[in-house]
């Protein structure tokens, strides 16, 4: 039923993104929060389990982390929970340079 959701639009969205809302939605259901993850080069189990551990803290429920690895980002990491954005990455800093050099 979930899929069949997801297929037609849920919410006006495209698939993926009716896809993300649903879990989103499946796992607020469980007091639980999902972390999309974007890095450079893949995390470690370890890296990853001590990411989740601390967004667990911070978010006072368990967190799921979803990694994707875009090179792009060139290292750091780009953390999506919910609304709240955490953009630690090195593609970031350089373009916030590049803007600060090019507004002088």
């Amino acid at each position: 039923m979930l899929a069949k959701q997801a297929i037609r639009g849920f919410g006006g969205r495209s698939f993926a993104a009716a896809l993300t809302r649903l879990v989103e939605l499946c796992a607020e259901e469980r007091d639980r929060s999902v972390a999309y993850v974007t890095v450079a080069v893949p995390l470690t189990d370890a890296e990853e389990e001590r990411l989740g551990a601390a967004l667990a803290e911070r978010y006072g429920r368990q967190v799921a982390v979803k990694v994707t690895v875009d090179p792009a980002v060139l290292g750091g990491a780009r953390v999506r929970i919910g609304s709240d954005l955490y953009d630690g990455t090195v593609a970031r800093r350089l373009a916030e340079a590049r803007n600060a050099l090019v507004s002088r």
